[in-house]
């Protein structure tokens, strides 16, 4: 029988290796530049310096909440992607 996918490994991982986080949620009804934030990174950013993972969050008794964190390993790069995905929102 195969065992069923850890769908937090990844998470973990990320966590244990990049000291910076950047949570982004989208607001109901708004369009979500997720594509364009990963092509971003992938231009931007050197391979394995970065890492994403996307989720919804849940609180009982409201609808679920879209969001993405993503992971950085220098401040520069998160700065830069704050700047350009955030706008004034430190």
């Amino acid at each position: 029988m195969n065992r069923p996918t850890d769908r937090n490994s990844f998470r973990k991982a990320a966590e244990a290796k990049f000291p910076i986080k950047i949570d982004i949620a989208v607001a109901d009804g708004q369009r979500w530049p997720y594509a364009d934030m990963l092509a971003w990174c992938r231009d931007n950013v050197a391979a394995g310096e970065w890492a994403e993972h996307s989720q919804q969050l849940r609180k009982k008794g409201e609808r679920p909440i879209d969001s993405s964190r993503w992971y950085f390993s220098s401040d520069a790069d998160a700065e830069a992607f704050r700047q350009r995905w955030c706008g004034d929102v430190a």
